[in-house]
């Protein structure tokens, strides 16, 4: 008799299960009320630790992808991909340039040496005194953008004392020197028919605004500019009142399904983009450094978003050509 063969995946799966006999036949009555896909995940969250770990890191990303799916798939269907679009709204660092000119480690290099550099005595705050190195504000600095994904506002949520226009003024000096004029990227966004072309970023108002007059493209935007001044600093993408504070200026309803899938938003984050899709917008996702950065691949991005591209200017008529009728 000829030997079954079991995929490697489902192979440990039965592994779990019948490990976890004992610890079902006692819980049997109260899980038989639970829903399918509930009962499998407090299965695998009990039985996971007896997988090997690349096995269980390929359950657990699986099982991550598919609740994002269907928090999506709950919502109404707008048929995003072939749906009219009236408003373009795009995010600008990584996504407008490329990540190989290097602001971001030029970004973050100037942030960390603001910590060191301040002290007491000019903001009066003792917590910069015990940051003396690179290394030490970057311990502190890391886990706090990872959590609030905006500088500032972890670093005011945390409770340092910062100037605000002091700060963004520090960390993006320097920034528009490194931008470089980009004709073919304005080519395209005069050639797409869509009046309403919106920036929508995390990084101060009057640092897009250079960067985008560096690179030759801010009259494309009509002066709809709106980033971390327009948002607060008790906010910032993906929170959901980061895009009520910034649609109702462009004539969109946040809340407004049918609204929403009348913009095409354009972001180099997944999760930032992710946001945008359960409200229904039409996706375009930029893949660069940030995809990893954020724990996931083009392939989740490509499962979920209506066009995954590295490059606005050269690839989006070819992704999105819905974008021209």
């Amino acid at each position: 008799m000829a030997a079954i063969k079991i995929p490697f995946l489902l192979r440990n799966l039965c592994i779990m299960i019948l490990m976890g006999k004992h610890l079902f036949q006692m819980q049997f009555t109260a899980a038989k009320s639970l829903p399918s896909s509930v009962l499998l995940q407090k299965l695998l969250q009990t039985t996971l630790i007896n997988v090997p770990s690349t096995s269980r890191s390929n359950i657990s990303s699986s099982l991550s992808l598919t609740n994002e799916k269907k928090s999506i798939s709950s919502t109404p269907d707008n048929s995003a991909s072939s749906a009219s679009c009236d408003v373009l709204l795009f995010d600008l660092d990584g996504t407008l340039y490329s990540g190989d000119l290097g602001l971001k480690p030029h970004m973050q290099k100037r942030i960390l040496q603001f910590l060191v550099e301040k002290t007491s005595a000019d903001t009066g705050d003792v917590k910069f005194d015990s940051i003396n190195s690179i290394q030490e504000a970057r311990a502190i600095w890391e886990p706090l953008f990872r959590k609030y994904n905006q500088s500032l506002r972890g670093l005011l949520t945390a409770g340092y004392k910062i100037d605000e226009a002091e700060f963004n003024e520090y960390f993006r000096r320097g920034t528009e020197d490194l931008m470089v004029r980009d004709e073919r990227l304005r080519d395209l966004l005069r050639s797409l028919p869509q009046t309403k072309k919106v920036i929508f970023t995390n990084a101060p108002e009057a640092s897009a605004i250079k960067c985008l007059d560096r690179m030759g493209i801010l009259e494309c935007f009509d002066g709809r500019i709106y980033g971390a001044e327009t948002m607060g600093t008790d906010c910032c993408k993906p929170e959901m009142t980061a895009f009520e504070r910034v649609l109702p200026k462009i004539g969109i309803n946040p809340h407004s399904q049918e609204e929403c899938s009348k913009v095409c938003f354009f972001e180099d984050s997944y999760m930032n983009l992710l946001q945008g899709k359960k409200m229904g917008m039409q996706t375009v996702f930029l893949h660069c450094s940030t995809t990893e950065e954020e724990g996931k691949s083009k392939k989740d991005a490509s499962e979920l978003f209506d066009a995954v591209i590295s490059d606005v200017g050269s690839e989006l008529k070819f992704a999105m050509p819905s974008l021209w009728k």
